[in-house]
């Protein structure tokens, strides 16, 4: 049995439900040495219960409180301590990582329209209509966060640490732009969906 297989999941109402996006992450963060990870945004805990299943030393943040809770049962359904807590992106962390993992959510800082967001991810049909408009209306203000959380993120990172995000295309070449040649990035899993190209990306700054 994988690990994807036994790591039981239950979603609050509000919160995400891991889908395709969530279970490559977690598989693409294993492929890095053990070591201590932050999952930055944690939703349900489940990319924080992969990898600390897989023996990293994980701390799980949200700005949900919902989530925290969310996450916590599950931590406890699949038998994993984690160092579960609030954070808006890294307003209350303290340690360093070896990796930070951070999938971004499409509409930052509207809980309301996360919550219906979280029942439309249930259906794949609709999350297909959803995400051109989703872009259109708050594509800048996701693109805000995700630089914002790339600029605050080297002194959480230790020597050889590194960022890995699930991102659009164009947002890569963005983030490529606003980088130039201070950071490596990397190209790790290419997951087309209808409407729009992903990639799951590896950024390990350049000291």
């Amino acid at each position: 049995m994988s690990i994807k297989d036994e790591i039981k999941i239950i979603e609050f109402p509000g919160v995400c439900q891991p889908a395709e996006d969530t279970f490559l992450l977690a598989k693409t963060a294993s492929l890095f040495p053990r070591g201590k990870a932050l999952d930055m945004g944690t939703g349900t805990g489940y990319i924080a219960i992969y990898l600390a299943k897989l023996g990293f030393d994980v701390d799980a943040v949200d700005v949900n409180e919902k989530a925290l809770k969310n996450t916590r049962e599950n931590a406890q359904r699949n038998g994993i301590a984690l160092n579960i807590y609030y954070s808006s992106l890294f307003d209350h962390v303290k340690a360093t990582y070896d990796l930070i993992v951070f999938n971004p959510p499409r509409i930052p800082n509207n809980a309301f329209i996360n919550h219906i967001g979280s029942f439309v991810r249930r259906h794949p049909l609709l999350v297909g209509m959803a995400i051109p408009f989703v872009k259109l209306f708050f594509g800048q203000e996701r693109l805000s966060l995700i630089l914002l959380f790339i600029k605050q993120s080297p002194q959480y990172l230790k020597k050889t640490g590194r960022l890995l995000l699930y991102l659009a295309q164009d947002e890569i070449k963005k983030i490529e732009h606003e980088l130039q040649e201070s950071a490596n990035i990397e190209i790790f899993q290419e997951m087309p969906e209808k409407y729009l190209e992903t990639q799951i990306v590896s950024i390990q700054f350049i000291l």
